[in-house]
């Protein structure tokens, strides 16, 4: 029998498994509630990524535990450095969340790794690969913005984030911005 609102039990899993695959889906407003508690059931949580579109973000406590008995992707160092050019370029406001940040441009993005001594070809390659594919980045031209994976971080990893956020790679020093950092860009 189906619900009282008219709604399908499939179209709220289909909206969940949309959104695990894609790593953000439209969630129709009649299966919202119903995507909630199933998500919530799961330990996630659908967190607003914004132009209507949800991501699914673990619950804080209740990601899974990285052992030695569960192998996990591990991204390559360049990889990681790439990612925290892009977090000190594009997150100016350490008491906000990350996500969505500010944008700044892949050509900042080479100065802040060169500046610490990474290899800018490897580095551009890890942002318009690895980085982009994990939803991590989002990338339109030469503009670099944080990804809607960001928004899915637990507010743990935030918190750790944001202990070290001022040691985060910044660029050169040119031009700063109103937060006294360079390498952003204005939209």
């Amino acid at each position: 029998m189906p619900p009282p609102d008219g709604t399908s039990p499939d179209d709220a899993a289909l909206a969940l498994a949309r959104a695990r695959a894609a790593r953000t889906t439209v969630v129709p407003p009649e299966v919202d509630g119903v995507v909630r508690r199933r998500a919530e059931r799961l330990g996630r949580a659908p967190v607003d990524v914004g132009d209507g579109r949800s991501a699914l973000a673990w619950r804080d406590g209740a990601a899974p535990e990285l052992d030695a008995a569960w192998s996990a992707h591990r991204p390559p160092p360049v990889a990681l450095r790439a990612l925290a050019a892009c977090l000190g370029l594009c997150w100016l406001d350490p008491v906000g969340e990350p996500y969505p940040g500010v944008p700044t441009t892949i050509e900042a993005v080479r100065e802040a790794l060169a500046a610490n001594g990474t290899d800018t070809r490897h580095g551009q390659g890890a942002l318009t690969g690895e980085l982009a594919t994990a939803g991590l980045v989002a990338l339109e031209g030469q503009t670099v913005r944080l990804g809607p994976a960001v928004a899915t971080w637990s507010p743990a990893l935030v918190a750790a984030l944001r202990r070290i956020q001022d040691r985060l790679p910044r660029g050169p020093l040119d031009e700063p911005d109103a937060a006294g950092r360079t390498g952003s860009v204005s939209t």
